[in-house]
């Protein structure tokens, strides 16, 4: 069994070499990179085990091959993505997650996975595919409902396989919920799907904005920023 790396806050002492004192005066909370003042979530699957385990410095989609943090240069005009070389040195990976952390703060962003805890087909494999029992999912682990209860207003999908997951453990666990489309994918060529869904009393908006696959960059460039910053029209 696979338990994610930011499953508890000793994820940001372990990955990230931060003191008690960092992690409690930054806010940070368990199951992600997330605090009190997280407004916009982006959630994954589950992280590839080559960039975490015995390894230093992960934050979610870091690794080369992964093109969201060059979206994230190419749209905010930062220097945040780290190519292969530069990933291989631990304090280059370590202190580019301090400056992505940053980043997220100054836009009240933050990341989680829906799987908690995995096993795979093939142990070093770091394909969603060979994922075969998710043990642990943020709908177990309290995660959500943590979600429910907070200032977080829109959950970003950049995976197909994420967003069908998420729905997957809203369906089992709340299924009295109301989902109501309200963008189009494709609206002005822009590669972005809004829905708004209702649980209770809370509404979350649920945009999915896929950054890989057979789409120009000036089609997902300005779906990613748009469900970033919360920006349907």
């Amino acid at each position: 069994m696979e338990n994610h790396p930011y499953n508890k806050t000793d994820g940001f002492k372990q990955q990230l070499n931060m003191s008690e004192t960092e992690i409690e005066s930054q806010g940070f909370k368990d199951g992600g990179l997330w605090t009190n003042a997280t407004e916009v979530i982006v959630c994954g699957t589950f992280p590839p085990k080559k960039e975490y385990f015995n390894r230093k410095g992960y934050i979610h989609y870091s690794s080369p091959k992964n093109k969201f943090w060059s979206h994230v240069d190419a749209i905010y005009k930062t220097s945040l993505y780290l190519n292969k070389k530069e990933s291989e040195d631990e304090l280059a990976r370590i202190t580019n997650a301090h400056d992505k952390i940053s980043f997220l703060t100054k836009l009240n962003v933050g990341f989680i996975d829906v799987y908690a805890g995995i096993s795979r087909t093939d142990p070093d494999s770091s394909k969603d595919d060979d994922i075969i029992e998710p043990l642990e999912t943020i709908f177990d682990n309290g995660t959500f409902l943590e979600i429910l209860e907070s200032d977080i207003n829109n959950i970003v999908f950049v995976y197909s396989r994420s967003y069908n997951e998420f729905i997957n453990g809203i369906r089992k666990h709340y299924p009295n919920h109301i989902i109501k489309k309200i963008r189009e994918y494709r609206k002005n060529e822009i590669t972005l799907r809004v829905e708004n869904i209702t649980i209770g009393n809370k509404q979350l908006s649920l945009s999915y904005s896929p950054i890989h696959g057979n789409i120009k960059d000036i089609c997902r460039r300005p779906a990613l920023k748009k469900a970033l910053e919360g920006d349907f029209k």
